[in-house]
């Protein structure tokens, strides 16, 4: 007899495993000291540590509830910088997590594009590649977001 303590014990599990899964991808991929978060209640910092200034909530759920899921992230962000806000959510038919989606607010894709543009101009092999140039009109809207206090300082 299926009930609705075996439904959510079931949801908790799918939940759990999606969350060992990121993890572990992030290990594998330069995160080491990535690891799941343990339940706090109302002072829950996302279901992964590891990554300082990083809030991760991650989701397998065949309904998308995109609003209802960057509420929470931005909740247990708590609005504190550098927090960036993140939902790792898995898509359906796609066993990978690289093959996930991650949302976030444009504020914060912003401040990420941000620290992007900073590491590709201050790489020398991504210079000598060529690969990355922000300039002209692109460093005036920077700037223009930075004093608006759309992002930070970078």
């Amino acid at each position: 007899m299926i009930t609705d303590r075996t439904t959510a014990r079931a949801a908790k599990q799918k939940g759990r495993m999606a969350e060992a899964q990121v993890v572990d991808c992030l290990r594998e991929h330069g995160f080491p000291y990535a690891e799941r978060r343990a339940l706090a209640g109302t002072h829950d910092r996302g279901d992964v540590t590891g990554i300082p200034g990083v809030v991760l909530e991650i989701k397998n759920c065949a309904r998308l509830e995109l609003a209802v899921w960057m509420d929470e992230a931005l909740r247990e962000a708590d609005g504190k910088d550098p927090d960036l806000a993140l939902v790792v959510h898995k898509r359906r038919g796609k066993g990978d997590p690289l093959d996930w989606y991650v949302t976030c607010t444009l504020r914060d894709m912003i401040e990420l594009l941000m620290h992007f543009t900073a590491a590709m101009e201050n790489s020398p092999a991504a210079a000598a590649a060529g690969s990355f140039n922000v300039s002209g009109p692109s460093r005036e809207l920077i700037e223009e977001w930075r004093q608006k206090g759309l992002i930070g300082r970078g």
